[in-house]
């Protein structure tokens, strides 16, 4: 009997030490973005501010390779990045636009992870871009892949993004999407419906 009672104040002193660590450890989404010691500052800062490019897709919503104008709004705050994406995905005859939240995972210069998801919980779509950040702090270019929601299926894809002007933020995106269509192309390569 003297057993089981040690073994039940052992038990409820460990469930109280395991509660207490999981308080004081801070969630995933409260982790800062960057944890390597002697990285540079001003190289993640210059992650902050409005991005605008194209994103390629070898095989899109409707089974055809698009090409769609992609803008990348990231806020670099406590070292943490996050920030918002707008797409015009071309669609059944059309153009979809979509609204995705982004949040960065992982960060070693040069490159960054980031996460994203639709902005609408109904939508279900998902995914993670990877990056690179030139030498001049201004283009970011990598790959991503994720779950499309119009496509319902696995979706991969290659972005080439410029640094823009965030003083003219709306202007430069309308812009850009006029000048930058979206555009189903050529196969460039076949893949199978399976």
């Amino acid at each position: 009997m003297q057993v089981a009672v040690t073994a039940a104040i052992i038990t409820g002193i460990f469930g109280i030490i395991v509660a207490l660590i999981a308080k004081l450890v801070p969630s995933a989404s409260e982790k800062p973005t960057v944890e390597f010691p002697g990285q540079k500052k001003d190289r993640l800062g210059a992650l902050g501010g409005l991005w605008l490019g194209t994103a390629n897709q070898p095989r899109g919503p409707d089974g055809n390779h698009v090409q769609y104008p992609i803008r990348m709004d990231l806020t670099v705050k406590n070292r943490v990045v996050s920030g918002s994406s707008e797409l015009h995905v071309p669609y059944r005859e059309s153009q979809q636009v979509m609204a995705l939240s982004l949040r960065a995972s992982y960060w070693r210069d040069p490159y960054i992870e980031i996460d994203y998801e639709n902005q609408d919980t109904n939508e279900f779509q998902f995914g993670t871009m990877l990056y690179e950040l030139s030498d001049t702090g201004r283009e970011l270019s990598g790959q991503y892949v994720g779950y499309g929601s119009l496509s319902g299926r696995i979706v991969t894809g290659t972005v080439r993004l410029s640094k823009g002007n965030a003083n003219n933020a709306s202007q430069e995106w309308l812009d850009y999407v006029q000048n930058n269509q979206p555009k189903v192309l050529p196969v460039a390569d076949t893949i199978s419906n399976s």
